[in-house]
């Protein structure tokens, strides 16, 4: 239900199997007018048994395709540097990578980096 709830909110999108949440991604359009020409993705999650379903497919898929009616022009996201299934399978749907982000976060006071990807629409 709280996720539900959280999802409602309108800048997070899920993907259901028979009613079950078993993915999310966030998704905001930029609104400055220099910058709303771009969407920021992320976190994008979907929960291991369902990964390689073809669910974070359906829930890229929605998001670009809302993204396109927006008349954005590009979608941007980040991958940490070590999730390489998650860098392949943006690639495949047509991101690049365009830069790394050196030291974008601390998990449990490690420095972690991140690739930031593109999607030209």
């Amino acid at each position: 239900d709280r996720c539900r709830e959280i999802l409602g909110g309108g800048s997070f999108r899920g993907v259901f199997n028979e009613g079950k949440l078993v993915g999310f991604c966030g998704y905001r359009p930029q609104q400055l007018s220099r910058t709303q020409h771009r969407g920021v993705i992320g976190p994008f999650f979907v929960t291991r048994s369902y990964q390689g379903s073809g669910a974070a497919k359906v829930l890229l898929a929605g998001v670009i395709e809302e993204a396109k009616s927006n008349s954005l022009a590009q979608l941007e996201l980040f991958v940490d540097t070590e999730n390489l299934r998650a860098m392949a399978f943006y690639e495949r749907q047509g991101f690049e990578r365009v830069a790394t982000h050196y030291d974008s976060v601390r998990v449990d006071g490690q420095s972690r980096n991140d690739h930031l990807f593109t999607l030209r629409l």
